[in-house]
């Protein structure tokens, strides 16, 4: 396959530039260039697709904001290749060409900015098995920063004009908000709060 092919030869090349490399420092290499290809190879599925459906623009707009809430707030991961790139597809592609074609009333704006508001102050950041927050302090302050994110969110959608962007605003903080809480956690089968299993404090 391309992805071994791409995998194996860059390993390769890493372990001749830098021959007294151990083996863990070359297996943690490996697992970051394995994270770009998928990444990288993920996007361009994703905007090709929004390319053929000409909302390439919505799914920029929508992966910026759904990403700035998530590198804050964290959340659950797919835990396979596979199956984030099916997820990928429905946030990225299937959510935004149905948000086009909805319009929200505004009791229920204010509903699901209240619903982020709660969900982010209970349960942001949620960390993972991979990725613990092992930081009381570094806990906190993302805390803050997601509910300050959040108001400011919910401040844009009571300002901006076009339906669309508000909608796309909307179904970032919602589905991120989702995806830190603990019932979706348990759904997956991925452990919460992994902080608690860590006893190694962080620089």
């Amino acid at each position: 396959m391309l992805k071994g092919v791409l995998i194996n030869s860059s390993i390769q090349t890493v372990k001749n530039q830098y021959p007294n490399l151990d083996q863990e420092k070359i297996e943690k290499i490996k697992y970051g260039i394995e994270g770009i290809y998928l990444t990288v190879s993920k996007l361009v599925i994703i905007f090709l697709l929004a390319l053929i459906l000409d909302i390439v623009n919505e799914v920029f707009l929508f992966m910026i904001i759904f990403a700035s809430l998530r590198m804050i707030a964290s959340g659950v991961h797919a835990t396979n290749s596979l199956s984030c790139l099916i997820i990928s597809l429905v946030i990225f592609i299937g959510l935004p060409l149905i948000l086009k074609i909805i319009i929200i009333p505004l009791v229920i704006k204010l509903s699901l900015c209240g619903f982020s508001l709660f969900i982010y102050g209970r349960y942001a950041p949620a960390d993972t098995k991979k990725r613990p927050l092992i930081s009381p302090e570094k806990r906190v302050a993302l805390k803050m920063i997601s509910l300050l994110m959040v108001l400011m969110a919910s401040g844009l959608v009571l300002i901006i004009r076009d339906e669309y962007t508000v909608n796309l605003l909307l179904g970032a903080l919602v589905i991120q908000g989702l995806l830190i809480m603990p019932i979706t956690y348990r759904l997956s089968n991925q452990t919460y709060s992994n902080y608690q299993n860590n006893t190694i404090t962080e620089n």
